[in-house]
C-alpha cells in the first residue's frame, strides 16, 4: 500500500495498514541531527530513520514538487525506487523532498573485483529494461 493510499483510506476511516505520519516542516536544529548520506551539486540526502531527506538548496519549489511527481510515477510504475511522503519548505532556500530511505549498498562502489563489477552492470541493464518497458505517456497529467 502506498503512503498515500494509506492516509487517504485512514481519513476515510476505512482498513489501512498504520496510522500515516504527518507533520508540517521541520525545525532547522533538526538538520543538524540527521545522517549525511550523500551530497550532489545542489542537493544533501540525510537519512533520519527509515526517511531519506533530500534538501534542495536555491531550488524553486515547483521544480522539486515535480521531481516528487515523476518518483510516485516511477513507485507506481514498479521501479525500485523510494516511496514519496512529501515535500516540505524549510526556509527560504531551502526544500525537503522526504520519501523512504532504502537500505543497501550503491551498485558501483570503488573497491569491487571483476566479477561483483560485471554483476552491476546486469543490474543496470535490467533496471534500464525495465524502465523502457513503462509508457510513460500522461506521466505528468497521472502523477497527483
Amino acid at each position: 500500500m502506498t503512503p498515500r493510499k494509506n492516509a487517504r483510506d485512514a481519513l476515510r476511516f476505512q482498513s489501512n495498514e498504520r496510522m500515516p505520519m504527518v507533520h508540517f516542516g521541520f525545525w532547522p536544529e533538526t538538520l543538524q541531527k540527521w545522517v549525511l548520506e550523500g551530497q550532489g551539486a545542489t542537493t544533501k540526502i540525510y537519512r533520519d530513520g527509515d526517511r531519506a531527506i533530500k534538501l534542495h538548496v536555491g531550488a524553486a519549489l515547483d521544480d522539486v514538487e515535480r521531481e516528487a511527481m515523476l518518483q510516485e510515477f516511477a513507485v507506481r510504475a514498479g521501479l525500485p525506487v523510494p516511496g514519496v511522503y512529501g515535500v516540505r519548505r524549510i526556509d527560504e532556500s531551502r526544500i525537503a523532498l522526504e520519501m523512504a530511505y532504502i537500505a543497501g549498498t550503491p551498485l558501483l562502489r570503488k573497491d569491487m573485483d571483476k566479477q561483483q563489477r560485471r554483476d552491476a552492470q546486469m543490474a543496470f541493464v535490467k533496471l534500464q529494461c525495465a524502465m523502457y518497458a513503462i509508457d510513460v505517456k500522461g506521466a505528468d497529467e497521472g502523477c497527483h
